[in-house]
């Protein structure tokens, strides 16, 4: 996402609509960038989809593997647990 959240979640939106790759991990940065732009309602209702969709999805083990920078981890964790994923 390199911090440009708005490019970012228009990019994962379209995505979306045009039937592209998807999967837990798609949803999981699409939950990041609404959060950081403030866009709860919509974060809100992907983290809802992922639990039932992916309910064994392993999200922190898998972005642990993602990520080199703790901080961008945590970051995005934060964002997911804050829109509703289960600790």
């Amino acid at each position: 996402m390199a911090q440009d959240y708005s490019t970012a979640a228009e990019s994962f939106e379209e995505n979306h609509s045009y039937g592209g790759p998807t999967g837990p991990h798609m949803d999981v940065f699409r939950v990041s960038a609404h959060a950081e732009l403030g866009e709860r309602e919509q974060a809100g209702s992907i983290v809802q989809s992922l639990v039932q969709s992916y309910p064994d999805f392993a999200v922190e083990r898998r972005l642990a593997r993602w990520f080199e920078s703790t901080d961008d981890l945590q970051r995005i964790l934060d964002n997911l647990h804050r829109q509703g994923l289960p600790r």
